[in-house]
């Protein structure tokens, strides 16, 4: 686990990882925690998200 990424964003990729159609690899889980902490991050500071953006 990547000390950079806080345990909630593990947390939110792990309920994600349990619903999703497709299983989430081990390997998967810290780049899925950090698009979490991006996303809501973004939905927080109330900043547009985008395709175009990125």
């Amino acid at each position: 686990m990547n000390d950079e990424i806080p345990i909630r964003f593990y947390d939110v990729a792990d309920e994600y990882a349990a619903e999703a159609a497709k299983p989430v690899s081990e390997s998967e889980r810290d780049t899925l925690a950090h698009y979490f902490q991006l996303l809501l991050t973004r939905l927080m500071n109330n900043e547009e998200i985008s395709e175009e953006a990125q």
